[in-house]
C-alpha cells in the first residue's frame, strides 16, 4: 500500500504531466509506432533466431528486427514503403542484411543518434558493435558455409531417391536380365583405373571369419566422393547395398548414420575397402 501511494503521488505531480502530456503529443506524431508491447528489442531478435533455427542472435540483422518491431499482431506493417526498399537494398548488396553502422537500415532511415542502435536494444552502441565486428563476420560466414552443406545434403537425398528406386527396379528383377544400369556419379577422376570398377558387381567380406557379409554394386571410386557427409577413407569404394547376409557386421567405415549393415538396409551407400571386396 505504500509503494501505491508513493506511485499514485509521483503520477499527480505537476511534473510527471507536463512530462506526460508531451510525451502523447509526440506519439500521436509518429507514423510507424511500435508494436513491441513490453518485450524488448533484444528479446525480439532472440525469438527471430529461435524460429529461423540459427546458433546465435547475430546471425539477424537488425533491418528484420527493426520491420519485426513494427508490424502489428495482425500482421500490419507500419513501413511497406521500408520493406520494398530493404528487399531491394538486400538484393544488390547482400552484405548490407549484416548488422553494422552503414547496414541497410541505417542507408534507408538515417544515423542512430548517441548511445543507441535501432534494433539492438538498449545498451548497444556504435562503439560497441564496431568491435564486435569479425566476431559477426566469422558468424556470417559460418553461415554461409551452413547454407553451402545443406544444399549438398538436399543433393545426396536425391541422389539416394534414384538409386533406390534402382533398387527396387533390382529385386524385382528375379532373373537379373535387362536391368538397367545404376545411377552413377561423375567421376572427378576420370583417368584413374578404378574408374573400370564402377558398376561391378561385388562381395562384401566381413572381418574375421565371417566370409561375405554383403553383396551389393560399385557407385564411386573418386577420392573426392562424399557419403553420408563423409569423405570417400583411402582405398575404399562407395557400393549400393544390394543384399545384406549378416545384419549385424559392422560396417567397414562409420559414417555416422549406421553401424551395421542390417542399420543401413538395402539401397544404401556404404564405404567398403577395395581389398575386403570380391568383384563377381
Amino acid at each position: 500500500m505504500e509503494d501505491w501511494r508513493t506511485f499514485v503521488d509521483q503520477h499527480n505531480t505537476e511534473q510527471f504531466k507536463r512530462v506526460s502530456a508531451r510525451n502523447k503529443v509526440n506519439r500521436a506524431k509518429l507514423k510507424g509506432p511500435a508494436c513491441l508491447g513490453r518485450r524488448s528489442m533484444a528479446v525480439t531478435r532472440h525469438q527471430m533466431a529461435m524460429e529461423r533455427n540459427l546458433t546465435s542472435d547475430a546471425e539477424i540483422g537488425r533491418g528484420d528486427v527493426y520491420l519485426r518491431a513494427h508490424t502489428s499482431k495482425d500482421k500490419v506493417v507500419q513501413y511497406p514503403d521500408l520493406v520494398q526498399k530493404l528487399d531491394e537494398l538486400y538484393s544488390s548488396n547482400p552484405a548490407s542484411k549484416m548488422t553494422g553502422v552503414d547496414d541497410a537500415l541505417t542507408q534507408l532511415v538515417g544515423s542512430d543518434s548517441r548511445g543507441r542502435m535501432r534494433g539492438l536494444g538498449c545498451s548497444i552502441s556504435k562503439t560497441g558493435l564496431k568491435k564486435s565486428t569479425p566476431a559477426r563476420s566469422k558468424l556470417h560466414n559460418m553461415a554461409k558455409e551452413r547454407e553451402g552443406l545443406a544444399q549438398e545434403i538436399l543433393e545426396i537425398k536425391k541422389s539416394l531417391i534414384d538409386i533406390k528406386s534402382w533398387v527396387g527396379m533390382h529385386q524385382e528383377a528375379q532373373s537379373g536380365q535387362n536391368l538397367p544400369s545404376p545411377p552413377v556419379a561423375k567421376s572427378t577422376q576420370g583417368s584413374s583405373p578404378d574408374t573400370i570398377y564402377i558398376g561391378k558387381k561385388c562381395e562384401l567380406l566381413g572381418w574375421g571369419l565371417r566370409g561375405v557379409v554383403a553383396r551389393g554394386q560399385v557407385h564411386e571410386v573418386s577420392p573426392n566422393a562424399i557419403v553420408h557427409c563423409e569423405p570417400l577413407a583411402e582405398g575404399a569404394f562407395v557400393v549400393i547395398l544390394t543384399e545384406i547376409i549378416h545384419p549385424d557386421a559392422p560396417l567397414w567405415k562409420e559414417d555416422g548414420f549406421a553401424s551395421t549393415l542390417g542399420e543401413a538396409g538395402p539401397g544404401s551407400l556404404v564405404q567398403w575397402g577395395k581389398q575386403s571386396m570380391r568383384f563377381l
